[in-house]
């Protein structure tokens, strides 16, 4: 499959993806269709505004991730739209945040990886020399006004929950690499399933719920009883998300 046709491919509804991804689906809907009437506001995920289009693409989910981990530490929702739309008509790429994995540096300026791994380069064309160290969270010094070591790890560890092949995001560690629940837009769907299987993890939860063992499911499943708990803890956390909506442009 190609890399266009995976990130064209269309996988979630908006409460769906909104779920996954820890974003209210009002908010979600704002970044995809704009708005209309007295507060017009331009999409920030989609080039054009598509009302009647309700399920988002593999791409928009990637880049609605980074938006999120983006709002969280108070980057503008006008600079990354006109940041999004700048490297689409630019470069002619349809989703740039699930191409060029972008962060947000200590002036809350977006950046993007130069391909030499050393430099960043401003939307502006310009260069900055700013070691990786800088966007994690164990940094000593961050500027007087800059995002704190929390906000900056909260964008580094969405992108680090990203497998890539090249420079195209392919599937998401929705609760971290460390957590065997991995998110595949050509498996399942893009359901949750229990890494390096088929099996969903809304499955074995519903078994587990209707009264079957973990022991039995592993069985069954031929799956390890420590991964059958895992699957049924996070669907789980999925379930009881709290999730405000925050739309303000």
């Amino acid at each position: 499959m190609s890399e266009e046709s995976v990130l064209d491919r269309k996988v979630y509804t908006i409460p769906e993806a909104g779920n996954l991804l820890g974003v209210h689906q009002n908010t979600l809907r704002y970044w995809l269709h704009g708005q209309r009437g007295q507060r017009r506001a331009e999409p920030v995920l989609r080039q054009e505004r598509l009302i009647d289009d309700k399920l988002l693409s593999w791409g928009e989910f990637i880049e609605a991730g980074h938006l999120v981990a983006y709002r969280r530490m108070d980057a503008s929702l006008q600079q990354l739209r006109d940041y999004v739309g700048d490297w689409r008509d630019s470069e002619g790429i349809p989703y740039p945040l699930a191409h060029l994995k972008p962060y947000v540096g200590p002036a809350r300026e977006l950046l993007d990886h130069s391909p030499d791994g050393a430099a960043w380069r401003h939307r502006d064309g310009q260069h900055q020399i700013a070691p990786h160290a800088a966007f994690r969270s164990e940094v000593e010094f961050i500027p007087p006004g800059s995002p704190s070591r929390e906000q900056l790890a909260s964008v580094a560890a969405f992108a680090s929950r990203i497998d890539f092949d090249g420079d195209t995001a392919i599937c998401y560690w929705p609760a971290g690499r460390d957590i065997g629940v991995v998110v595949d837009p050509v498996l399942k769907a893009g359901c949750p399933v229990i890494e390096g299987t088929a099996t969903t993890t809304r499955t074995i939860y519903g078994f587990n719920k209707g009264g079957d063992s973990a022991e039995y499911l592993a069985d069954v499943y031929d799956l390890s009883v420590g991964q059958v708990k895992e699957a049924v803890r996070f669907e789980k956390k999925l379930r009881s998300r709290q999730i405000t909506a925050c739309v303000a442009a």
